[in-house]
């Protein structure tokens, strides 16, 4: 009898794993949670300030770089359990991060309609999203995760 052999897992699922849950998760969801809980008036002012000089037709009031906090700290969540779901091999994982770099891309081509002044970063924000579309929709890696799903264990154990 030859012992079964374990299946490596790709090198891409260990990047992007780990970058959607550190790099996207992880610390921006420490940062924006400690924003959002501990809110800072000066730092408010800053944020707004800053967001004026890039984008001027924009003026934030507190209760709406609040709201821009709880968003950012909602969207690193998502990335943190997407990256932990994708390192552990979790179907759900790759749709939910499937799913939400649609949604990403999506937002970011209506941004750039919306506003020609926005195509250029438009562009930078797609480049992620975009490759994590690439890469999970590669059979190859789609069958990776399939056969890790409980239906094809029971087919293994049978």
């Amino acid at each position: 009898m030859t012992p079964i052999k374990k299946e490596q897992k790709p090198l891409g699922l260990i990047i992007f794993g780990m970058a959607n849950l550190v790099v996207f998760g992880a610390l921006p969801l420490v940062a924006f949670a400690t924003l959002l809980l501990n809110p800072s008036s000066s730092f408010q002012e800053t944020f707004s300030q800053e967001l004026a000089r890039y984008f001027p037709e924009i003026s934030l009031e507190g209760p709406q770089v609040t709201a821009i906090f709880a968003a950012q700290t909602v969207i690193a969540a998502v990335f943190c359990i997407s990256g932990l779901g994708l390192i552990l091999k979790k179907e759900w994982a790759r749709k939910i991060t499937l799913g939400f770099s649609f949604f990403v891309v999506v937002i970011a081509f209506l941004a750039a309609l919306s506003n020609r002044a926005m195509i250029t970063r438009a562009i930078v924000q797609i480049i992620y999203p975009g490759a994590l579309i690439l890469y999970f929709t590669n059979t190859k890696v789609a069958q990776y995760f399939r056969l890790s799903g409980p239906r094809s264990r029971k087919k293994l154990d049978n």
